[in-house]
């Protein structure tokens, strides 16, 4: 079997037996090379094809095949017309088997609940008195929020004039009223900007999906003070160690490890999702943010059909997909990493100050594919050894662990990590209830 090493423009191939011993190069780069040549994606799911694709929409209104219309949306995203729908579901804003009768009571249902949240916080507001609002974490906030909202993606048309930001300051805050709220943290304004934009500006299904996001998909990053930020890092070099050690070795070696092992560079790429480091596309939009993420939940979701890909179209499912994009990110910029010679502060400004220029999410997304699938041949390959069944957990070290972690694990657990805590059992039909339970808190 061959296998392509090294990292610059020209790979050198040797031939190599079987499998290469523990610590070796693992092949990373020939399952990245041979994505280049894989048939080419389909366009964006419509909601023509969605309507006329049998068995994806039942008579009722509900969707009906929902593990293979994940799977169309993980391999090529989701037209922006269509957006305004799938999205709720993808978020679990909305069961994905509801009817249009039920859909219609829901979206009722939203809109009074964001008029509920407006009220909490409107009459300070008025008053100019939002430091003493008792509801929520509105008077410790509103000040941070103030100042991040005109800073919102100032260069795009669609946030230049003030009163086209006062919906973002409206759903932020309304988002703070809650008691269930994590707060407000710099650059959440961000997350909510593409929700709107996206969901063509209703303020309730942006409240209602930013509600979502930050007590489902994002909710680990909130957890124990942040500290699920470095969690998610920590499994980040993990598996980097796994399926990439010279990489792996290169962070090291910048001081970029923390002394828990959490990569030390990877804050806001993993806070914000990669907002900021993907930006905006040459139309002035968000489309390769939003392509981006609905790639993560549709992987994520309980339902997406998981296990070991047997084709290059089949089993999207990843419990922490988002971290697969992390990694992406990273290998994208495996070069400019090994060849830092300024040790973190140099890789702060290349990860985090925009010092290679905004990625490429085409590019993105088709590395994240590859190291899916190299994570899965990892684990695959361990499991075979003895290492761990099924999953491929590596014994509990702490690379076959985060591979585990990454591709399994409903809540984030790294046996090796001080920042672990206890997996939360959560079954898909919690999914729907994402929503009401933060909403009634």
């Amino acid at each position: 079997m061959a296998e392509v090493v090294g990292c610059g423009c020209a790979p050198t191939v040797r031939r190599r037996r079987g499998w290469r011993r523990p610590g070796s190069v693992f092949p990373l780069e020939a399952i990245i090379v041979s994505t280049a040549t894989a048939p080419a994606a389909l366009p964006p799911l419509s909601l023509a094809e969605l309507d006329a694709t049998p068995g994806l929409v039942e008579p009722d209104g509900a969707l009906g095949d929902v593990p293979a219309l994940l799977a169309r949306v993980h391999e090529s995203g989701i037209e922006p017309t269509l957006r305004p729908r799938l999205w709720l579901h993808l978020l679990g804003v909305v069961p994905w088997r509801a009817s249009a009768v039920r859909l219609a009571t829901l979206r009722a249902k939203r809109a009074h609940a964001y008029a509920a949240a407006l009220a909490l916080w409107a009459a300070d507001d008025e008053a100019g008195a939002l430091g003493a609002c008792a509801h929520g974490s509105v008077a410790k906030y509103h000040r941070i929020i103030a100042v991040d909202v005109p800073r919102t993606d100032r260069a795009l048309d669609r946030w230049r004039a003030p009163e086209s930001l006062a919906p973002l300051r409206r759903v932020l805050l309304s988002a703070c009223a809650l008691s269930s709220a994590p707060g407000y943290f710099q650059g959440m304004n961000d997350l909510a900007a593409v929700l709107l934009d996206a969901l063509g500006g209703d303020e309730a299904d942006a409240f209602a999906s930013f509600v979502a996001l930050l007590h489902g998909k994002l909710a680990l990053s909130f957890e124990d003070e942040q500290r699920g930020i470095w969690r998610q890092a920590a499994a980040v070099v993990g598996a980097l160690r796994a399926i990439d050690p010279p990489l792996h070795a290169a962070l090291g070696a910048a001081g970029a490890i923390g002394d828990n092992g959490e990569c030390l560079v990877l804050f806001q790429p993993i806070f914000l999702a990669l907002k900021r480091e993907i930006g905006t596309g040459p139309k002035g939009d968000y489309e390769g943010v939003c392509r981006a993420w609905e790639t993560w939940w549709a992987a994520a979701d309980p339902l997406a059909p998981s296990g070991r890909a047997t084709s290059g179209r089949t089993n999207c499912g990843c419990a922490h997909y988002e971290l697969v994009l992390i990694l992406a990110f990273l290998e994208l910029h495996r070069a400019a990493i090994r060849s830092n010679r300024q040790g973190v502060a140099g890789l702060t400004k290349l990860l985090n100050g925009g010092g290679a220029g905004a990625i490429d999410p085409r590019e993105l997304l088709r590395y994240a594919r590859a190291i899916h699938t190299a994570l899965w041949e990892f684990a695959d390959r361990r499991g075979a050894r003895g290492g761990g069944g099924g999953g491929g957990s590596g014994g509990g070290d702490s690379a076959g662990g985060s591979v585990h972690a990454i591709l399994t694990s409903q809540r984030l657990v790294v046996a090796s990590s001080p920042y672990s805590t206890p997996p939360a059992v959560r079954s898909s039909t919690d999914a729907p209830t994402l929503l009401d339970a933060a909403l009634s808190a």
